[in-house]
């Protein structure tokens, strides 16, 4: 669960990073209208809030938000070497968002139902 969270950080980082026209001639992406830019904020404040959700499965809420910071360092650390060494890689990180929060939705639905019938 710890991974999950981990990338649903770094790929909500990579969503809000890429807002930024400094990061977006970094990996020459095409020059995104206003729309394209208020959805990828919107889709990486969701990402970033949802990094809690497999936390807080895991532990007791007031540790998973310690640990929900932990994370959002962890991801960014991760990020910026992303972005330095291999950029077209952060891209897809951003865009691969959507079916990660959908993976992610599935195991902890999946892990509440092994937990309920424990």
């Amino acid at each position: 669960m710890i991974v999950l969270a981990v990338l649903f950080a770094l790929s909500g980082w990579s969503c809000l990073c890429f807002t930024m026209e400094r990061h977006r001639r970094v990996v020459r992406a095409l020059h995104w209208q206003r729309g394209t830019a208020i959805l990828l904020r919107a889709a990486g404040i969701v990402l970033l809030v949802s990094a809690l959700g497999p936390l807080a499965a895991v532990w007791p809420l007031p540790i998973a938000i310690a640990a929900w910071f932990a994370v959002f360092s962890l991801a960014q650390l991760l990020f910026v070497m992303f972005l330095t060494y291999q950029p077209r890689a952060t891209l897809g990180l951003a865009i691969a968002g959507v079916p990660i929060v959908g993976l992610g939705l599935f195991l902890l639905t999946l892990v509440g139902r092994i937990r309920e019938t424990l």
